[in-house]
């Protein structure tokens, strides 16, 4: 009997973490990417090589995450910048070092599968 209340209690955490996880992550995407779709537009991919190599954006940028405090970002400070990764966390993340970098216009995109309605996937398998 204590199993099994151990295991309901495991999975009923797990299950508010997950849920505030995805209210955290759908509160922080940023809601105007649409009009920002524009030509000068840099999809900034902060997943792994391995992760990117698996899918990508079509013209995006990959630079992981734990990049982007100490390389040289080869785009100019005012152009407008869409981060996005698997989920939507690391996006989040790179936003705000971005901003601490002194790029202006950042967005995030929040993960790989929130704009694919707006791109068709590069699948390089």
């Amino acid at each position: 009997m204590k199993a099994r209340n151990l295991i309901i209690i495991v999975v009923f955490l797990l299950s508010i973490f997950y849920m505030a996880y995805r209210i955290f992550r759908n509160a922080n995407i940023d809601k105007e990417i649409n009009s920002q779709l524009v030509e000068n537009t840099v999809l900034l991919d902060v997943r792994t090589a391995w992760e990117y190599n698996r899918g990508n954006l079509p013209n995006s940028l990959n630079i992981k995450m734990s990049d982007l405090r100490t390389v040289n970002i080869p785009f100019d400070k005012d152009r407008v910048v869409i981060t996005y990764c698997s989920h939507g966390m690391r996006s989040i993340k790179a936003k705000g070092i971005l901003k601490k970098r002194g790029f202006t216009n950042v967005y995030n995109g929040g993960s790989i599968d929130d704009l694919e309605p707006y791109f068709k996937i590069d699948k390089n398998n």
